[in-house]
C-alpha cells in the first residue's frame, strides 16, 4: 500500500482509498510515516469492499430464501452465478471457493444498484458510508482535513453509482485514479 500511495501521489499529497477485494484507506505525511485505516482483511471488516458487497448480496439472497419471499432480480441474478438453488448449494458455494469469488458478486449488486434495485442501492449505500467512515477516521488520525482523496480498486475504479455516493459524503476532492500503479512504481523505482 505504501508503494501504491507513492504512485498516486507525493508525500502528503492526498488520501488513497482503495476498494477491490479488500478495503483501505491510506496516507504518507511528509516525514514518510504510512497512516492507514480499514484494510482489517475480510473476517474482521473490509467494509465498502468487493467481498463485503458480495457477502451483502448473499446474505440478501439468504434472507429472502428463509423468509419464503420470491426473489427479486438482484437475489435472481446471485443464485444464477453462484449455481444455487437452496441453503447448501450456497453454503457450498462460500466455504469451497476463493474470496475473490464472493467480491465477483459485487458487480451483480453495482449492476442492480445502477438500474435502480432499492436493496442494491441500500448495499452501495452503505459501502459508501462505511468507505467515507474510513476516509474521516483516517483524516482525524492524522490531524488532515480536505486532502484529494483517489478512488482505486476493482470496486472503486468500476462503480460511478459508488462513485457518486462518495463524492456526496466526501465533496469534490475525491476522484477515480487513472494511475498504472505497476508502471509508476517502476518510475519510481528509477529515479
Amino acid at each position: 500500500m505504501e508503494l501504491a500511495y507513492r504512485a498516486h501521489f507525493d508525500l502528503g499529497g492526498g488520501i488513497l482509498l482503495y476498494s477491490g477485494t479488500g478495503s483501505i484507506a491510506s496516507y504518507m505525511d511528509s516525514e514518510g510515516a504510512f497512516h492507514r485505516t480499514g484494510g482489517w482483511g475480510y473476517l474482521l471488516g473490509d467494509a465498502g469492499s468487493g467481498y463485503w458487497i458480495g457477502r451483502e448480496g448473499i446474505r440478501h439472497a439468504l434472507w429472502q430464501m428463509e423468509s419464503g419471499d420470491s426473489f427479486d432480480c438482484c437475489t435472481e441474478k446471485i443464485m444464477q452465478a453462484i449455481n444455487a438453488k437452496n441453503w447448501p448449494d450456497v453454503r457450498t458455494f462460500v466455504y469451497s471457493n476463493e474470496r475473490s469469488k464472493v467480491a465477483a458478486l459485487a458487480k451483480i449488486i453495482i449492476k442492480a444498484a445502477e438500474e435502480g434495485h432499492e436493496k442494491a442501492l441500500e448495499m452501495m449505500t452503505d459501502a459508501a458510508d462505511e468507505l467515507s467512515a474510513i476516509v474521516h477516521r483516517l483524516e482525524k488520525r492524522t490531524h488532515t482535513k480536505n486532502l484529494p482523496v483517489h478512488l482505486d480498486g476493482g470496486v472503486g475504479r468500476n462503480s460511478n453509482i459508488l462513485l457518486a455516493m462518495l463524492t456526496n459524503r466526501l465533496g469534490e476532492r475525491i476522484e477515480v485514479a487513472n494511475v498504472d500503479i505497476a508502471r509508476r512504481a517502476c518510475e519510481l523505482a528509477s529515479n
